[in-house]
């Protein structure tokens, strides 16, 4: 008579899949540790398990476990030594079943298990679907795994999973069992057919997840949940999902007909393209319930977009160990990217969805996506820690309720990575800092003087028309010469001022208008605006210059209030005295729109960049060089408003212009062209975006050197676009490269270098690199808090960075202690409505979360919606 050990048995069930006799040896030391008896039992039943066999002498049916844990579920392995021959015989149609089930057809078949389609005949008829071992694939193993199988589908009761309605024994020995027969389609193929909207396709999603989550209650891992194992059937005129084949890798092994992957090691099960990064390895031995998470993610992201995360025709053509490193080291792009560059295919799958293009891209972009990507997770311990979590929060968003995804923080998705573009500032080009809430516009230098004086001489060459060649000659001198000796006073005006007012402030505190040594240029800024009011008296374009002068100097310092009032005050008074579209004033213009992109006030930049160009367009017409430059600007800040249709369109058409009037090579022209990726990259469209950095880097390198302050913004540009393609080892080395550049040329201390190192922070958390993060961010923000201030908007990125990887790190408590600062600093510096306020107050309601805080997420989380639908409006 037999004995049966139940640890025993869950050990052997695990251990008969490795047939490696070191891996087989490593595995029963951590599981049996010092149990001899028990070690030696699992061993015999392993000796036994290679060696065929039948139920002949033993009932096939074992008594179902009355509890819900898989663990007592798994059948009770019987070893009996007086194995029969089996008739290798297969099934066919015709053939009777434990004398009531006729086989009709086969309907799916892998290399161990066959599922038919049968006639039940008694005590009811009715269509069942058959599942059986294939003749000669009765190992003890396969046996085991199939009875397993069947016991734990038994235990589940649920509208939206196949019942199982018997099991034994065929008259040959082979095991069989009997579950209801679904008639219906794939959930995609259903969802397509029908055309499903996007919210109906979401609540068939939420049935899925419910279903899912009532196995793993049960003790039950599916392991390859995909659209064909969830068909959607009709009842009562009602589409209902059901999730089939619960287990069917695992039970038979074998490679199935649509692609199946398993191996009788148990080193890779499921469908490749829905398989989460803890399966796609050789020892895959701790896969939990939240690789079906992962795997529900994924169906997610085929609904919403038609499409997998994996290229399927990269897969294809890949080697299967290529495919698995994908699988677990690749980024996918976010769904609505996915949308942005499938331009071929859009309309047919916005038509799918009732919906168009832009509609569709509007609908995923935000919410959606972040719910994707948090069940999408490399870390599972990041992912939604339930199936039932998951169907939760897509029915908040159905109820247009907060969704516990997070909303892209900075560091967290690939946008958040600095740009580097002209600055609004004469003679100078920065890096300004890309904050969360969109990528910001552009903008390009101050008019400079010698542009004014032949803005003047180009109105005078009117005169010349008109009035004589030597009468406009005359004028043009005249004016020339008045434009530069006005310049010059207003230059002397603001040289002194700058001196006598602003550096004086750094005498010692005892003498007149001294703040001491150790003053901040912003206290010194701010101890002379009382000055600029009474200083100026009947000059008010020296008080212009200066206001712009100081306009800028707080956009440095990220104090963007201050930047945005002197810069208003700036224009009126260009406008007033010179003209709306005068240089001065254009350029002033230009400043305030910077200012009022970084401040998170978008929609007015655009305004004032529409403004700018109309003017331009309208005094210098389309060819000329200031007039292409705002319409640069104009295209970068219909992208920092996610207007990426125009932003692209726009930009094509001032790369065209810019080619032909200013030349391919010229520094403008390649700036851009790095404009116009960005506006792929910010509207998803990634090959494209990589495809104009790659081309910008080439010629910037050729045109202005491998160590020229553009040609390093190219390849911090390009790195990014190389990660969010899933390229992420080039993106890293372009990064580390980068870095290396602005160390050896710039100084460890320079903003640039500063702002490279939060991006390679960031780009190590992404890959699960958190432990270098964490030192990065760290060294990064202590020597921004020296080089920049504690308050700066720079210094609070790096401490978003920071507390973004001790997240990753599991550190909750000193990420909640840097969330809880970083709001309070930045709601007292940028605002409440700020963009960067926002994305604080939702990742600290995260970290609340996180801590089990769970009515002060909620709470965060409501206070952080309302303000975003002021902010940025309901929709």
């Amino acid at each position: 008579m037999a004995t049966w050990n139940p640890k025993a048995n869950d050990i052997f069930l695990d251990a008969v899949e490795l047939r490696d006799p070191a891996d087989r040896r490593a595995f029963l030391d951590r599981l049996c540790g010092p149990d001899a008896e028990l070690r030696a039992l699992v061993e015999s039943l392993l000796a036994a398990g290679d060696r065929p066999a039948t139920f002949l002498d033993h009932p096939a049916v074992a008594p179902l476990a009355s509890t819900g844990d898989l663990t007592s579920a798994r059948t009770p392995v019987w070893w009996f030594n007086n194995p029969t021959s089996e008739d290798s015989a297969g099934a066919e149609p015709g053939t009777v079943i434990a004398g009531r089930y006729t086989l009709v057809e086969r309907i799916g078949e892998g290399g161990m298990g066959e599922v038919w389609v049968a006639d039940q005949t008694h005590p009811v008829s009715r269509k069942v679907a058959v599942k059986l071992i294939k003749a000669g694939m009765d190992s003890r193993a396969v046996l085991a795994r199939f009875d397993a199988e069947r016991q734990a589908l038994a235990l589940m009761d649920h509208p939206n999973i196949a019942k199982v309605l018997d099991g034994g024994l065929t008259d040959r020995g082979r095991p069989f069992f009997v579950m209801e027969l679904v008639n219906g389609l794939a959930l995609t193929e259903f969802c397509d057919r029908t055309r499903l909207p996007v919210r109906d396709r979401l609540g068939l999603f939420v049935q899925v997840c419910q279903a899912v989550q009532h196995a793993h209650q049960k003790g039950v891992i599916h392991r390859d949940l995909k659209p064909s194992n969830v068909l959607v059937t009709l009842y009562d005129g009602r589409p209902v999902p059901k999730v089939i084949d619960f287990g069917v890798a695992k039970a038979t092994g074998g490679k199935l007909t649509d692609q199946t992957v398993s191996t009788a090691f148990g080193a890779v099960v499921g469908t490749l393209e829905y398989m989460a990064p803890e399966q796609a390895g050789f020892s895959a031995l701790d896969v939990d319930t939240r690789a079906d998470v992962y795997s529900l993610g994924v169906i997610l992201y085929e609904l919403l977009t038609g499409m997998r995360p994996y290229d399927s025709a990269r897969i294809k053509r890949s080697a299967l160990d290529e495919v698995l490193r994908m699988i677990r080291e690749e980024e996918p792009p976010k769904p609505s990217a996915r949308l942005s560059e499938s331009t071929d295919t859009l309309p047919s799958v916005s038509a799918h969805r009732q919906t168009e293009p832009a509609k569709l891209r509007k609908l995923v972009r935000g919410e959606l996506d972040w719910i994707v990507m948090k069940a999408l997770e490399k870390e599972r311990g990041r992912r939604y820690e339930t199936a039932n979590a998951f169907a939760t929060d897509v029915q908040r968003y159905l109820a247009d309720e907060p969704v516990q995804a997070c909303p892209p923080s900075a560091g967290y998705r690939l946008r958040k990575f600095t740009r580097r573009n002209k600055a609004p500032v004469a003679a100078a080009s920065v890096i300004l800092l890309v904050l969360l809430g969109g990528i910001v516009g552009t903008t390009w230098g101050l008019v400079r003087a010698e542009q004014a004086r032949q803005d003047e001489a180009d109105r005078a060459a009117g005169e010349r028309r008109a009035t004589g060649e030597a009468l406009a000659a005359a004028a043009a001198e005249k004016v020339a010469k008045e434009a530069e000796r006005e310049r010059g006073a207003e230059t002397t005006a603001v040289l002194e001022f700058v001196e006598n007012k602003i550096l004086s402030a750094a005498r010692p505190k005892d003498q007149v208008g001294g703040l001491g040594y150790d003053v901040k240029l912003a206290e010194a800024l701010r101890s002379a605006l009382p000055f600029v009011d009474k200083s100026f008296p009947g000059q008010p374009l020296i008080e212009a210059r200066l206001r712009m002068t100081m306009g800028l100097s707080f956009w440095y310092l990220g104090d963007f209030k201050s930047a945005i009032e002197q810069n208003e005050k700036a224009r009126a008074l260009f406008a007033r005295h010179r003209g709306l579209d005068h240089p001065d004033t254009l350029a002033s213009m230009n400043n305030l729109a910077a200012a009022y992109a970084d401040a998170g006030r978008p929609g007015e930049a655009l305004r004032l960049h529409e403004e700018t160009f109309r003017l331009k367009k309208a005094a210098l017409g389309l060819g000329h060089r200031d007039t292409l430059v705002s319409m640069h600007n104009l295209a970068a800040s219909y992208s920092a408003v996610g207007r990426a249709d125009e932003a692209i369109k726009l930009h094509v058409e001032a790369l065209r212009l810019m080619k032909d009037v200013l030349g391919p090579d010229n520094p403008d022209t390649l700036s851009c062209m790095s404009g116009l990726g960005e506006s792929y990259f910010a509207a998803g469209r990634i090959p494209e975006a990589i495809q104009l950095h790659e081309e910008t880097l080439r010629q910037r390198k050729a045109v202005l050197g491998s160590d020229h302050a553009d040609t390093l913004a190219s390849m911090t540009n390009l790195a990014a676009s190389y990660i969010a393609a899933g390229r992420t080892q080039e993106g890293l080395q372009l990064l580390e490269e980068t870095l290396r550049h602005q160390n050896a040329k710039l100084g460890p201390d320079h903003v640039d270098t500063l702002v490279s190192m939060c991006n390679l922070a960031e780009s190590y958390r992404n890959v699960g690199r958190t432990k270098e993060a964490i030192e990065l961010h760290a060294e990064t923000l202590r020597r921004r808090k020296v080089a920049l201030g504690p308050e700066h908007p720079g210094t609070l990125m790096s401490m978003h960075g920071l507390a973004n990887s001790y997240i990753a790190a599991g550190r909750t408590q000193e990420a909640l202690k840097l969330c809880e600062e970083t709001v309070r600093l930045r709601k007292a510096k940028l605002g409440a409505d700020h963009p960067d306020t926002l994305t604080s107050m939702s990742n600290l309601a995260c970290c609340y979360h996180e801590a089990r805080r769970t009515e002060d997420a909620i709470k965060l989380h409501g206070e952080t919606l309302q303000l975003r639908k002021v902010a940025l409006g309901p929709d």
